[in-house]
Order: C-alpha cells, then sequence, then structure tokens
C-alpha cells in the first residue's frame, strides 16, 4: 500500500467505495487529536481530498499530499508565506 494519493477505501468484495474515508486517515493522530469526524469532499478529488463534517463549524478540509511530487515542496512554502503573513501586523489576510 503506497503512502501517496489516492487512497481509496475497499469492501469485503474488493470493490472501491469511492465515498468513504480511510481507516488510516480517520485514525490518523493529527485528526484524532483535532477531533475531526471526516467525509469525502465530494465532488472534490476523490481519494485525496476530504473535509469535516457539514454540521460542525469550523469546517476544515484534509489533502492527502503525493510526497513524489513538487506538491509537499509547495505546501511547505506557501504554509511558511503565511506564517510569514501573520507575523507582520497590518498586512492583508493576517487571518487564517
Amino acid at each position: 500500500m503506497s503512502d501517496n494519493p489516492p487512497w481509496y477505501v475497499q469492501d469485503e468484495n474488493g470493490e472501491f467505495v469511492v465515498l468513504a474515508v480511510p481507516l488510516r486517515l480517520k485514525e490518523h493522530p493529527e485528526i484524532v487529536r483535532r477531533g475531526l469526524q471526516l467525509e469525502p469532499a465530494y465532488p472534490m478529488k476523490v481519494g485525496t481530498v476530504y473535509r469535516s463534517s457539514h454540521h460542525k463549524d469550523p469546517q476544515y478540509v484534509v489533502k492527502i499530499l503525493d510526497t513524489d511530487t513538487e506538491e509537499r515542496d509547495i505546501y511547505i512554502r506557501l504554509l511558511r508565506d503565511l506564517c510569514l503573513m501573520n507575523s507582520e501586523p497590518g498586512r492583508l489576510g493576517t487571518r487564517l
């Protein structure tokens, strides 16, 4: 089983259950720590993007990054830039 997306759920017959959240994502320590109840972010990218329950605010989106591409490095750079923006008073977009 690859750690890269897409992560699919299979039923007892080996069929893919497209609109299910993989157990390994539900049980991820950070998801558990935050108390998030995840559901597929339909119609976003199946097997890659999930969201917290739409019945509970605030809502979160969880995306499984493909570490075999530049995607992880891009997100690290974006997060670093957001942190810099949040530390400079008076800049637009200081609230996440």
